[in-house]
């Protein structure tokens, strides 16, 4: 056991230290570059992550129109490989610069629906998905002068939480580790100092969560986010982010009004990521096993604050 723990240790040595390596030389890469080198690591990706693929293509094929056509829902999985490779190259250049310019756009409705929620003075509940380049968002609104932070999940290895952290600070983006103590006490009062509280959804994780449909299959899913909402009276918008061609991005955030019930309001919120990953079917994260967690008959799922 101890050589074991010795031998998982040095791993994770050699894990970050590579990990912090790769950043760098991605921090490099030319601009008029970006995209080629994006898309021979993306290449790279699916050719290696055999699991991941198969997960990816599996799901493609079970929940989704594609169904059998095999050769379509392949070629949609390598989409997702580069658009992760490319968001990944994306913001090593931007921690090697983190006064670049962003190419990303907030239209006016987007602003004013995340504006009108923040004049009510109760916060706002900010929720959202791994859509996109998920992270580039928080740093577009951050910023725009808006006060994000967002809750967030510690690493495996606390040196890649530390430096996550310090990267996401570096950009006005600040953290809340759920696994922290008196964590759902920071929540409470980042809302109570009207900050906005970024909250992800759309992954099947050992959280407080309810079955709900999504793509036509039950899902179990975070209900956070829903049950700050329906318990603190708190403003709720749903806003992601979509590449629109190389290098550009759009946001796009509208209020939601939620029923007083948990799992209806998950149920809503989930609805409309659906809809938005409907609409850029490669820049989600088809590789998570989405409908790990099956619904076991005669039970429900128990609804928690946090």
């Amino acid at each position: 056991m101890r050589q074991q723990g010795i031998r998982r240790a040095i791993r994770h040595v050699i894990t970050y230290y590579a990990a912090r390596g790769v950043m760098y030389l991605l921090g490099t890469v030319p601009l008029h570059l970006t995209r080629r080198v994006s898309r021979w690591l993306g290449a790279l990706a699916f050719g290696v992550a055999r699991r991941e693929r198969t997960i990816a293509i599996a799901q493609l094929c079970t929940y989704t129109v594609i169904g059998s056509r095999r050769h379509i829902a392949q070629k949609l999985v390598r989409g997702v490989f580069d658009h992760l490779a490319l968001s990944i190259v994306e913001l090593c250049l931007l921690m090697r610069d983190p006064n670049s310019q962003l190419r990303v756009s907030i239209p006016p409705e987007s602003k004013n629906a995340l504006e009108e929620a923040l004049a009510k003075q109760r916060g706002v509940i900010f929720v959202t998905g791994h859509i996109g380049n998920w992270e580039l968002m928080a740093i577009a609104l951050a910023r725009a002068g808006y006060p994000i932070h967002t809750v967030a999940r510690k690493s495996y290895d606390d040196r890649f939480t530390q430096l996550l952290s310090r990267q996401r600070s570096r950009f006005g983006v600040h953290p809340v580790y759920r696994e922290s103590e008196g964590s759902t006490a920071k929540l409470l009062r980042v809302l109570k100092q009207g900050g906005i509280l970024g909250m992800l959804i759309d992954q099947d994780t050992r959280v407080s969560s309810v079955f709900v449909p999504f793509f036509g299959a039950d899902a179990h899913t975070p209900s956070g986010a829903a049950a700050f909402a329906v318990r603190t009276d708190t403003p709720v918008v749903v806003g992601t982010i979509k590449r629109t061609r190389h290098g550009f991005h759009r946001l796009n955030i509208l209020p939601v009004s939620l029923p007083n019930d948990v799992t209806l309001a998950t149920a809503v919120l989930t609805r409309e990521l659906e809809r938005r990953i409907r609409t850029q079917m490669s820049q989600w994260v088809w590789f998570h096993q989405r409908w790990k967690t099956k619904r076991l008959a005669g039970t429900e799922a128990k609804e928690a604050f946090y």
